[in-house]
């Protein structure tokens, strides 16, 4: 950031413009997120600095060479060189700054973002504090004999490392699953091994993705998997003794319903989405062991379950008429939600002005939509002449990105999830190039938003916007955010998501740099997390940036977390894996 000069052809020579920097865009994005507001001072030549502001505090770092005789010193930008005391663990870079957003200031002028954290030395329980060379670290908040310290663990190598997180992980989805209905739950305290009660549809349907992938893992058998498998297709379809859910006259499902009984716990209204994404897992289901073990009885009755749901949803009903708010066979507007009886709409978006629909997460629903209306019909026979529409002026988005951040263009500035759960999922995203190549956009964005910051955010894996709790105060009182690659968000606790950058391993170019990422996270341990009552278990949640001490683990939202576990299998399975099994209606070929 210290090169921010040059000239335009033609203009004064007194007037001065930032250059296009990889990672890092204009001064005005620049200083939407992490930077404060930057004032260029230029001299005759147009030459551009940045004025330099000395800081004032966080000089010292406890446990380290940078004490009260020893100080860090510098001005806006520069980086404090530590060296952790003997038996402590150095994270993170310490650099001159000042952080401001939503007009408060979080970090005024001082250094900021280095620390060294004690390793265990329990002598009694013969704690190792480092690993050999060739060997993968994992480190994990614990206490010992004297207090709070990181643990440190050795796996073999980094692919072992990646292997077990990928289990570890599915210890975790094993714990959401509710064994009387093969229902999943919303979310998990990891902190307390307390489970909520209830399940959410789309999270189900993620569910059935796992249970699949397991299989293909080889953790389970072919048959428990089946078995697992089936259940939920059953408790789906009315037939699980005590556990009904109400669907309303077109087949749709609430967002949350109870674990145990099915019953509605929220609005009395249909979630589009939520059924997209649970039908996504049904269909990837009964593809899965149709290709698996095509002619067993098992696989039949998953199949004819499977029939059953999808049939009787009628997604050719999604379409609303967007200025009355009810649903229309002629209609343009797609909703995020129906009522399950009177159909009324709400939610619903149109086409923008420049004809295309806006992208998001509800690809799947509307892929459906279009599946079963005009599946079946050659190209441009459809009979159903809204749908064909809409499916037109929602795929041709792709070829019509309208966001961009660092030059790269993109379907929106959410979150990563917003291109993970369509690839993960939907046929028609992840065999598309130019939807490929907008998911390695988005992960380039993500990562040159943190390289962006000037700070240390970026490094080591330090990136990943997702969403999750927050921290209230940093989250203009918010416990749950989705960050986003604008200013606009009331996140400001500079949280990184390492299932966020987990799940653009689907990339082929992510898939050379990612995992020594994650290996490095595992290193620092600032975002592992051990699974509560499994041997060995480590997975990665979020971390604030500005508050590291406060775990965030004591609210895992599946379907956020859910990036985490479909990146691992999209690396030791192949995106074949994802590729073939989301292919139901074999003409997408």
């Amino acid at each position: 950031l210290a090169q921010v000069n040059g000239l335009i052809d033609g203009v004064s020579q007194r007037n001065c413009y930032s250059r296009e920097m990889r990672g890092v865009t204009m001064l005005s994005k620049m200083k939407s997120y992490l930077l404060p507001v930057i004032t260029l001072i230029c001299d005759a030549n147009c030459v551009a600095s940045i004025p330099q502001i000395a800081c004032t505090g966080g000089g010292v770092i406890p446990n380290s060479n940078r004490d009260q005789d020893h100080p860090c010193k510098g001005v806006s930008g520069d980086i404090c060189e530590y060296k952790c005391d003997p038996g402590f663990h150095a994270i993170g870079t310490h650099v001159c700054q000042r952080y401001e957003a939503a007009n408060v200031v979080f970090i005024n002028n001082s250094f900021f973002g280095g620390r060294c954290v004690r390793l265990c030395s329990d002598k009694d329980t013969g704690d190792k504090q480092a690993c050999s060379t060739h060997e993968a670290t994992v480190r994990y908040n614990a206490t010992d004999r004297i207090g709070f310290c990181l643990r440190t663990k050795c796996f073999a190598n980094q692919t072992v490392l990646l292997r077990e997180m990928a289990r570890a992980n599915y210890a975790v989805w094993s714990k959401c699953r509710n064994e009387k209905t093969g229902l999943y739950i919303d979310h998990i305290d990891l902190d307390h091994d307390i489970r909520d009660t209830r399940s959410a549809t789309g999270i189900t349907g993620l569910g059935l993705i796992v249970e699949c992938g397991a299989h293909a893992m080889g953790w389970n058998s072919l048959r428990d998997s089946q078995m697992k498998v089936l259940k939920t297709l059953q408790t789906l379809g009315g037939k699980t003794k005590g556990c009904d859910i109400p669907r309303g006259s077109k087949g749709f499902f609430p967002h949350w319903v109870d674990a145990n009984t099915g019953v509605i716990v929220g609005p009395d209204t249909a979630c589009m989405m939520c059924t997209g994404l649970l039908m996504g897992g049904v269909l990837f289901a009964e593809t899965y062991f149709t290709n698996a073990d095509p002619h067993s009885e098992l696989t039949a009755a998953i199949s004819a379950e499977a029939a059953a749901l999808y049939s009787s949803t009628k997604f050719t009903d999604l379409l609303c008429d967007a200025s009355r708010k009810v649903v229309s066979a002629d209609g343009t507007g797609i909703p995020m939600i129906q009522n399950l009886y009177n159909g009324s709409c709400a939610a619903v978006q149109v086409p923008q002005q420049d004809g295309f629909y806006q992208f998001n997460e509800e690809h799947y629903t509307v892929w459906l939509a279009y599946e079963q209306a005009c599946g079946t019909a050659a190209a441009g026979q459809c009979d159903n002449a809204a749908i064909q529409t809409m499916w037109n002026k929602w795929q041709d988005r792709r070829f019509h990105p309208n966001h961009e951040y660092a030059n790269y263009t993109l379907l929106s500035m959410w979150s990563g999830y917003l291109v993970h759960l369509p690839y993960y999922t939907v046929h028609a995203f992840n065999s598309d190039a130019a939807f490929q190549r907008l998911l390695r956009h988005h992960w380039l964005a993500d990562w040159a938003f943190y390289n962006g910051t000037g700070a240390h955010a970026g490094e080591r894996g330090r990136y990943g916007l997702g969403a999750g709790p927050s921290i209230p105060w940093c989250t203009e009182g918010s416990g749950y955010v989705a960050d986003r690659l604008d200013s606009s968000c009331s996140s400001h606790c500079r949280i990184y998501s390492p299932y966020i950058t987990t799940g653009y391993l689907a990339d082929p170019v992510a898939a050379t740099i990612v995992p020594t990422q994650l290996a490095q996270l595992f290193e620092d341990g600032e975002t592992v997390v051990p699974v509560p009552n499994v041997t060995d278990a480590f997975v990665l949640w979020r971390k604030s940036l500005l508050q590291p001490d406060v775990s965030l683990a004591y609210d895992v939202t599946m379907v956020d977390f859910s990036s985490e576990i479909l990146g691992l299998f999209a690396y030791f399975l192949g995106n074949d894996f994802f590729i073939s099994n989301t292919n139901h209606f074999k003409h997408d070929s």
